[in-house]
């Protein structure tokens, strides 16, 4: 048994915890849920958050977590995806349901590559009601798209800045969200869709 001061530091499955630089203990804690006696340590976690990995036989949780009224998330910084992959459509499109964990804004990128005659396609951002599953409009682009080129619209509250935007509004940006991509007519346009969370 080694000794420190008047602290007695004993071995842990044969190892002894060593003191640090500034006098204070440093420990280590294993674990082996495989082993008689055991005790698993609970883990409430639901969906794509169920993450517990296992590092030298102990569960462990990624942090911070977020409660969202019934179950823990992972709290996320910025996120970027793709919301439409490049492709020629005719008709409006609905991207899939989307989570927004911990963001309060939204960046949509809109690259047009290509027209046929006179196509005319509006961004619309539709909140999910999360009881009925119902949307209900929360933003429209002030101009309906009908050329090619790149197009930034930026949805934050408080933004007032829009120096280099395509459109911008100041809506805050709920939980379950989808972009709708409204076509006015059935000419071809060839667009992809990007976005990124803001925090």
């Amino acid at each position: 048994m080694a000794r420190h001061s008047t602290v007695s530091i004993e071995e842990i499955a044969g190892v002894v915890p060593q003191l640090d630089d500034t006098d204070k203990l440093a420990v280590s804690l294993y674990g082996n849920g495989g082993a008689a006696g055991d005790t698993s340590i609970p883990v409430s976690l639901a969906g794509a958050d169920a993450v517990a990995n296992t590092v030298d036989g102990m569960r462990t949780v990624p942090m911070p977590m977020l409660f969202n009224g019934t179950t823990w998330d992972r709290q996320r910084g910025n996120q970027e995806m793709t919301l439409f992959a490049s492709a020629a459509r005719t008709a409006t499109v609905a991207s899939a349901l989307q989570t927004n964990y911990n963001a309060r804004g939204l960046m949509i990128f809109v690259d047009v590559t290509a027209v046929t005659d006179t196509p005319a396609v509006t961004p619309i951002l539709y909140a999910v009601d999360p009881v009925s599953a119902d949307v209900q409009s929360l933003w429209q682009a002030s101009t309906a798209i009908a050329t090619t080129g790149n197009r930034l619209y930026v949805l934050y509250p408080g933004n007032t800045d829009g120096a280099q935007l395509t459109d911008k509004d100041t809506v805050p940006l709920p939980r379950s969200w989808k972009l709708y991509m409204s076509h006015g007519d059935a000419d071809s346009i060839t667009y992809s869709v990007g976005m990124s969370y803001i925090l």
